[in-house]
């Protein structure tokens, strides 16, 4: 059992999740992680899984600066009565961990909802905002996506062929 003091996971749908863990004041780990399906007729289908590691400055900052966006603290969207649900577009599942509790939230498609007055929300577009400036996490999944082999392929909802 590997001890940690926090741990931060943001999932995109289910093809992308930006994991920053602090074990202790000086050891840091961060991992970008892509993946899709792969999906076969013949066989069973399978995890196509791409991890990019976090320079542990970055995590460092990006565990400061997320805390300071109230991440530890934030409400799942279910709670507002006025935050829309759907079903379409990205949906974002935050896990944190401190020492022994877990919590977990999710908001669907936060980006979109600039004029809703929740204050929960605003942290959340903060938080996305603030990875996003570390690094594109949209980019990072493109150039995944793009440079795979000859097949057919499932992400959040997507299906797409890939002929090269």
């Amino acid at each position: 059992d590997i001890k940690f003091d926090k741990f931060y996971r943001i999932w995109i749908s289910n093809y992308q999740v930006v994991e920053l863990i602090k074990f202790n004041d000086s050891i840091y780990e961060g991992n970008l992680i892509n993946s899709v399906t792969r999906i076969s007729k013949k066989k069973k289908d399978e995890k196509v899984i791409q991890v990019i590691k976090i320079p542990v400055k970055m995590v460092n900052k990006l565990i400061l600066e997320l805390k300071s966006k109230n991440i530890e603290v934030l409400r799942d969207s279910y709670e507002f009565e006025n935050y829309p649900k759907g079903f379409d577009g990205k949906s974002y599942t935050f896990e944190i961990g401190i020492n022994d509790k877990k919590v977990i939230y999710s908001y669907w498609e936060p980006e979109s909802f600039k004029d809703l007055n929740i204050d929960d929300l605003k942290s959340v577009q903060q938080i996305l905002k603030s990875i996003n400036n570390e690094f594109n996490l949209w980019n990072y999944f493109i150039k995944f996506r793009d440079r795979l082999p000859k097949g057919i392929y499932r992400y959040g909802g997507v299906n797409i062929e890939v002929l090269n």
